[in-house]
Order: structure tokens, then C-alpha cells, then sequence
């Protein structure tokens, strides 16, 4: 109930309708779609939706802005072997454990990002550093199944 409560306050019916297509996809799997809680004041700007022809791999992508901040939160089902790629600076890898999942902690000169799997599933939130907390926003993720 509290998911379907962050769908429909998506504005945009483009954006409610992507991803309602990965909830159901995940669902079909027995799987649950993890969203995060988007802080306050970040507005909807870009979203997108795409199943791979050949693989099979669905990925799902929402983009929020707050004045020169931005936020956002990535989804893939991998078909095949996860082959998503995260550039870093050289500030060291932080492992946090939340709700018996390791999620990595990354730093990319002006923002930060956060990357974990769940089964087959590869979630992926990033932000302008400082703009959120970032271990809070992992936590928000598991608040409303």
C-alpha cells in the first residue's frame, strides 16, 4: 500500500507508468521494487524505461533536481551477468550494511553513490555531494515495501 502511495504521487503518468512495468516485472519474478524516499524539494526532471531486445534486461530511471543538486536512482533486472560500471575517485570503497544487505559507498569527485544487488536486481542511487545523506537515502529504500 505505501508503494502504491509513491506511485501515484509521481506527477508525471510517463514516469508512474515506468515504474509501475518494473514493479510488475520484478513481481513476476517474486521480487519487490525498492524505491528510495525522495528527500524534500527534489523535482521529477528525466525518467526512462527499457527493456533490452536481445537480453532481456529491463532497467528503469528516475532523475530528480533540487536548484543546482541532483538525484538519482537506477534499476536493473539483469537476463545475463550484471555488467553495469560505476566510475569512482580514489577515495576508498565504504561497505555499509543495512537490512542484512552490503550496499557500496562511492565517491566520484562531486558526487556520491550507493550500488547494491538483490538477487538478479542491480539498484543504483547517486547525488551531488552533499546534497543528501547519502546511508540515510539506503535506509528510506527498505521504509515502505
Amino acid at each position: 500500500e505505501e508503494l502504491k502511495q509513491i506511485i501515484d504521487s509521481i506527477p508525471n503518468p510517463q514516469a508512474r507508468e515506468n515504474r509501475e512495468r518494473m514493479r510488475e516485472i520484478l513481481a513476476e519474478k517474486d521480487q519487490i521494487l525498492y524505491c528510495p524516499q525522495i528527500p524534500e524539494g527534489f523535482e521529477l526532471a528525466d525518467f526512462d524505461f527499457y527493456i533490452d531486445p536481445v537480453t532481456g534486461t529491463a532497467a528503469w530511471t528516475e532523475g530528480y533536481v533540487r536548484g543546482d543538486q541532483f538525484l538519482g536512482f537506477f534499476v536493473t533486472q539483469h537476463e545475463t551477468f550484471p555488467d553495469m560500471v560505476h566510475e569512482k575517485d580514489d577515495t576508498p570503497v565504504e561497505e555499509y550494511v543495512y537490512n542484512g544487505v552490503t550496499h557500496y559507498l562511492l565517491h566520484n569527485n562531486t558526487t556520491v553513490a550507493a550500488t547494491w544487488m538483490l538477487k538478479d536486481v542491480e539498484y543504483s542511487l547517486w547525488a551531488t555531494d552533499g546534497a543528501v545523506d547519502l546511508k540515510e537515502l539506503v535506509r528510506s529504500v527498505y521504509a515502505a515495501k
